[in-house]
Parts: structure tokens; sequence; C-alpha cells
């Protein structure tokens, strides 16, 4: 029974992203080179909209709404750029319609104005969201040790497979624990899950008209000794890191 029942949930998990497998040998042989040069076919490219014409760029002109594209979460916002407070913000979600409570937003002290909490969404499920200094987007950190998942893999979309990472853990949720991980104009975030999301599959996130990719979405299976989780990385497109730059 105990079989039937892993392999009930394997098919099921299956089902819901067979339409949408995105990790043929091209696509990882794409990404690979990717992060935040310029890219086609749904990889991380560095042209398009994000500081103007020529003319000096101006908070008007600066966008980075980035939703994932496919899968269960297919047009869930993950990345906008909140320009009254002039931070990135990155919104990595749960299972749609499971919410796992509430975590008011606390300060991350090794980064002075990052902050991390668990919201509500509209449809009753949470997301872990965080909110970044955009000048600490713009120029990483160099005090922080680089690592990989926690499981040890390579990071998913990331040329060299490890970033300058930082533990998470959560006052009200003691058995979610994430990892930050940063470097100039690169942010990634994984937290696991309580259910294993047995297999991996890597989504693109892109603008509302899904021309622009800004990142990628992953499913991370658990390993024994180590629970699955989601992992989320967004580049900031040259472009437009070039024009917060000159704004900030």
């Amino acid at each position: 029974m105990k079989n039937i029942n892993s392999l009930t949930k394997t098919l099921l998990a299956f089902a819901a992203v067979t339409p949408l497998v995105a990790c043929s040998p091209g696509f990882e042989a794409s990404k690979a080179s990717c992060t935040a040069g310029s890219c086609a076919n749904g990889s991380l490219d560095n042209g398009g909209n994000g500081g103007g014409t020529g003319n000096q760029p101006t908070w008007e002109n600066i966008s980075m709404d980035g939703s994932i594209n496919g899968g269960r979460f297919d047009r869930a916002k993950v990345v906008e750029i909140d320009k009254t407070a002039k931070q990135l913000v990155v919104r990595l979600p749960f299972i749609a319609g499971i919410q796992i409570g509430v975590q008011v937003p606390t300060q991350i002290p090794e980064l002075p104005g990052a902050t991390i909490g668990i919201e509500p969404g509209a449809d009753g499920s949470s997301s872990l969201v965080m909110r970044l200094p955009l000048d600490k987007v713009l120029r990483g950190v160099d005090f922080l040790p680089k690592g990989r998942l926690p499981n040890g893999d390579a990071l998913p979309a990331i040329p060299e497979g490890e970033l300058p990472t930082l533990g998470l853990s959560f006052n009200n949720q003691r058995d979610l624990r994430g990892a930050l991980y940063l470097s100039p104009t690169v942010v990634g975030l994984f937290i696991n899950t309580k259910f294993d999301p047995y297999i991996r599959l890597t989504l693109p996130i892109r603008d509302q008209a899904r021309t622009r990719t800004y990142g990628y979405f992953t499913s991370i299976p658990a390993k024994p000794s180590f629970d699955g989780g989601f992992f989320l990385s967004v580049a900031l497109p040259d472009d437009l890191a070039r024009a917060i730059d000159d704004l900030l």
C-alpha cells in the first residue's frame, strides 16, 4: 500500500506538469551560459525596456513585473520593483490554495533595509515575500560565503552553481528553512516544503507579454536527509541595472 501511495503521488505530480515540460537538453544548454547576459529562447536577456530610450531614465520608466510561465503557478507574479521604497520584491509561492500561516516581515540583520515574511494570497495560499534594497541587488555582497542548495546540488540556472548565501529561519514556522543567494544583479531564494515535489522542473519567469525572461522557478525533489523545495532566481537585465544605478 505504501508503494501504491507513493506511485500515486508521483503520477499526480507528473500529471500536473507534463504539458509544460521545459527541461529538455536544449533548454538546459541554453541557460547554462546565461545569468545576466544576452540569450534567446527563454533565457535571461539584457535587451528591452528597463531604462528608457537613450534619454535620462526616470522611475516611471522602470518596470520588472515577472510571472512564472507554466505549471501550477502559471502567471503567478513573483518579482516586481517597488519604485517608492526602491526595493526589489521577490515572492516565492507555496502550493495554491494552501495557507501555511503568516509571518510578519522581519529585518534581515546582515542586509540593512531587507525584510522577509510570509503573506497570504487572494486564492488562500501563502507566499514567502522578500524585499531587498535595490542598491544591495546592484552591488551584491562580498562578506557572505558562497553556497549551493542546502542538499549540496548546484543552483539551477546559475552557471557557477553557487552564489554568496545566507540561511533564513522563521519564528512562527520553525519547520520552514530557507536560503538567500545574492551577487551583483542576481538574486536567488530557496524554501523547503512539507511535501516532496518529486520532479525537478525549471520554468521561466517572464514579463506579461512573455517576451522577456527575468529568471527561473525550479522545483527541487527531496533527497535522503534533505527536504524538497522551490528555488527562484532572477537577474536584473543590463539596461535596467544601468538605469536604476543612475537613479539611486
